[in-house]
């Protein structure tokens, strides 16, 4: 599932590595709410992602 996620965004025009692709999975496929700091998340669709940081900065 990884795999297929990276290369789909790599087809789009986007690089994501090969850690973040299996987080990624990992959420998607349990339905988890990501929390981080690292906007490359925003391209995988489907997954839902939180910065808890916003409002400190």
């Amino acid at each position: 599932f990884a795999v297929d996620l990276q290369l789909s965004l790599r087809k789009s025009g986007w690089q994501l590595a090969s850690f973040d692709a299996l987080i990624a999975a990992v959420a998607l496929r349990h339905k988890l709410t990501l929390l981080t700091t690292d906007r490359d998340f925003q391209a995988v669709d489907g997954l839902l992602t939180e910065n808890w940081l916003l409002g400190l900065r």
